[in-house]
């Protein structure tokens, strides 16, 4: 009896293997050829990779997976959060992810995206609308533009790590009406162009294009970092201004970042500290708002109550005097 359970236990471990190999304990995540159009959402939504929260109007993507042939791949609702879990591609004809007014990007998770003419296009033509990419690993390969904003504002910074690829003749790897960088890291082989303002601030920056990497007729560049230009990547060289060369790399001067606060609302640096300070004294103006009246009103009931209590103890004192004078 023994002799024979050896081959049965091995025999048995092959048989759960086989099981396991044919049948995998999580199945990889469906590959859409659809688009998937959330601008107008007014519901919780769910698909393979993607699920949108409508009540704090967060979207995750997690294992997104889109090739489709349609014009573009996914749409994104007006004042969105997405954040990016695991590895997440997109790839359409013509425009990969497109994004209705105000956007904020987060996570920790990597976000791929291929197209025939645009990568990512904010589509808003409110001015006051903005997309911020403040963490998250993203690759943008496109022909024209890697990220395309007519109106909304462009902020780059916070850990974000982004590489723009584009291929036609002329093409942008950002064409936004503002743009701000403020950290992070940027790589890309063509220009970023703003026909409003482009303003550059303590951000690991490398851009090598046909045409001059940074155009803007408003463009700053703040002095918080080495600046190299140069005709091409070869030609790199320390240079005191950026003179419009077709290649520059910047390596920031310090670590500590920057306020994203004023450098969104104001374009002005200051530590990330500040942010907390700003925010401990939101928190400290609303409490304000909210109990002073509560404590001007609690002392005035207060005071009301006192005064009754006073002449309460008036009227009884004024009583027991009556009481003496009267047994005289």
């Amino acid at each position: 009896m023994k002799r024979h359970f050896l081959p049965v236990l091995l025999l048995a471990v092959l048989l759960v293997t086989s099981f396991f190999s044919v049948f995998p304990l999580s199945a990889a995540k469906e590959i859409l050829t659809e688009p998937v159009d959330l601008s107008t959402v007014k519901q919780n939504a769910r698909g393979s990779g993607y699920e949108w929260a409508n009540r704090t109007n967060i979207l995750t993507f997690d294992g997104l997976h889109i090739e489709t042939e349609e014009e573009y791949g996914f749409r994104i609702p007006n004042n969105a959060t997405l954040v990016l879990k695991g590895d997440n591609y997109i790839s359409a004809s013509r425009i990969a992810l497109t994004a209705i007014g105000t956007l904020t990007v987060q996570g920790s998770g990597t976000l791929h995206l291929v197209a025939g003419e645009v990568g990512w296009k904010m589509m808003s033509v409110d001015r006051t609308a903005s997309v911020k990419f403040n963490s998250g690993k993203i690759t943008i390969e496109a022909g024209d533009m890697g990220i395309y904003s007519e109106y909304p504002t462009v902020v780059f910074g916070g850990d974000c790590d982004m590489t723009i690829t584009v291929k036609n003749e002329g093409a942008y790897a950002i064409n936004g009406a503002v743009v701000q960088i403020n950290n992070g890291k940027l790589t890309a082989n063509a220009p970023i162009y703003s026909p409003g303002s482009l303003s550059v601030a303590s951000c690991d920056l490398k851009i090598t294009a046909s045409t001059a990497a940074l155009s803007s007729p408003s463009l700053k560049i703040k002095e918080n970092n080495v600046i190299k230009a140069g005709a091409n990547e070869g030609s790199l060289a320390e240079v005191k201004e950026y003179a419009g060369e077709n290649a520059i790399l910047l390596i920031p001067t310090r670590t500590q970042k920057t306020s994203l606060i004023l450098a969104a609302l104001f374009d002005k640096e200051a530590p990330r500290f500040v942010d907390y300070l700003i925010f401990v004294f939101v928190i400290l103006l609303f409490a304000a708002a909210i109990g002073l009246p509560i404590l001007h009103q609690y002392r005035k009931n207060q005071k009301k109550k006192e005064e009754v209590e006073a002449r309460r103890a008036a009227a009884l004192a004024e009583k027991k005097r009556l009481k003496e004078e009267a047994k005289k």
